[in-house]
């Protein structure tokens, strides 16, 4: 009798094993082809538009995704901690509608833009207008499914920019204008975004929205966007940058290059996505330390990967659009490595409520990337591997800083910086034996 009842029960465990397996599984699918659009589509833009213009649009890219967080004044953060915890709930449906309002304004702006202009591509301010919206959008809606628990549709929906560029590029091969096309997809997507938002947060009357507390949603609301907006400016900063001090040309370059080694942060991504009640709810920091930095492990493995494959695929396939100048990859590829430890130590800030501390870091890492990259243009070194370089080293600053802050507030994670330094003794390694 004994013996059958505990055979019950391992047959009862297998089941439940196996339907945890298959969950996983079927979110994994998922995120993947929810993610796959945010690689393709650069790609694809590579091979479709002529470099100039592709060029143009990573340029585009970069400013939207600079200035979309600026705009929503950091209600994805607030959406996002409020969903999971008590302190911000009550901000929950102010910062909802405050990006409601501002994504409407900006399609109003868009579309005053595109009336006193002839077509799409000449009124290239709308459509960065148009991409911030979504940015808006898409952000906020992720953040309320993640804390809702419902990650692999967070996923889908953080790649809507991605999946408005991927069917307007789609749309060229079926002799549709590429400007127009894109500029009505991002409309389309920000209905449907705007629509789904409404759906998942209770919202009062829209005759209530002018009457909410937006100031008290400011104070909280302005130290996520102080943080969140600065990482947006300093991620998109090298790709901004050498609009400024270089040619189309040598964006598209370096765009090249930084789109294929991040396909290996979709791996941190996954984690942090699927997980982020598991990794920052209430654990012991050891065991946060131990996930984390398995997320950043993969995220190296990853990047190598990348690199091997950005080597062999002239030989595989001519027609594959890859970086020319492959002394690149060890830069960037690093660069990878230390965006997943930012990522990782800023949603651990966040969530001891120390979203000030994140901000300072950032900041300081702006300051030192604009600062080298400045020197470096002065002395007329090569901009890409200037500012390539500058970007490595705002990232070093930033993670110091953001350790030293943890540290402080009593979590400390040596593991996490002991991978860190074996990163960069490999990447110089490289760097050494390449030049012999």
């Amino acid at each position: 009798m004994a013996s059958s009842r505990g055979s019950c029960i391992n047959t009862s465990r297998r089941a439940l094993e196996v339907r945890k397996l298959l969950h996983l599984s079927w979110r994994g699918i998922l995120f993947a082809l929810a993610k796959s659009p945010v690689f393709l589509a650069p790609l694809l833009a590579a091979t479709i538009l002529s470099q100039a213009a592709y060029g143009r649009v990573e340029w585009w890219l970069a400013i939207s995704l600079s200035l979309g967080p600026m705009a929503n004044m950091g209600a994805a953060g607030v959406v996002a901690y409020g969903t999971i915890g008590r302190k911000l709930q009550r901000h929950l449906r102010t910062a909802t509608i405050f990006t409601l309002l501002i994504a409407m304004s900006l399609f109003v702006f868009a579309l005053a833009v595109r009336f006193f202009n002839e077509s799409w591509e000449e009124a290239s301010y709308g459509l960065i207008a148009l991409q911030c919206a979504l940015i808006c959008l898409q952000t906020t809606l992720s953040s309320r499914l993640k804390g809702l628990g419902k990650g692999a549709w967070a996923s889908a929906v953080e790649s809507s920019l991605y999946i408005s560029l991927l069917f307007a590029l789609l749309a060229v091969e079926i002799r549709l204008e590429f400007f127009s096309t894109y500029a009505f997809t991002l409309i389309f997507l920000g209905s449907i975004l705007t629509t789904g938002l409404i759906r998942v947060t209770p919202l009062p009357d829209f005759s209530r929205w002018l009457r909410r507390n937006y100031r008290s949603f400011f104070d909280i609301g302005f130290r996520f966007m102080a943080g969140s907006a600065l990482m947006g400016v300093f991620m998109a900063a090298p790709r901004v940058l050498l609009g400024i001090w270089s040619t189309p040309e040598r964006v598209a370059e370096f765009s090249l290059a930084f789109r294929w080694l991040s396909v290996a942060i979709l791996i941190h991504q996954f984690i942090n996505t699927m997980f982020f009640r598991t990794v920052f709810g209430n654990i012991e920091t050891r065991k946060r330390e131990q996930l984390l930095t398995f997320s950043v492990s993969l995220v190296g493995l990853g990047a190598v990967a990348a690199a091997g494959f950005i080597k062999i695929a002239p030989q595989v396939h001519s027609n594959i659009p890859v970086p020319e100048d492959f002394g690149l990859l060890v830069p960037i590829g690093l660069g990878i490595i230390f965006w997943a430890v930012t990522a990782c130590f800023e949603g651990c800030l966040h969530r001891l409520a120390a979203s000030a501390k994140q901000t300072r870091s950032v900041a300081l890492g702006c300051t030192t990337l604009l600062a080298i990259s400045g020197v470096c243009a002065a002395i007329g070194l090569d901009a890409v591997y200037s500012i390539a370089y500058a970007w490595i080293i705002g990232l070093a600053a930033i993670i110091g800083s953001q350790y030293m802050s943890l540290r402080a507030l009593g979590e400390h994670f040596p593991l996490l910086i002991f991978f860190l330094l074996i990163s960069c003794a490999i990447s110089i390694g490289s760097v050494l034996l390449s030049s012999f």
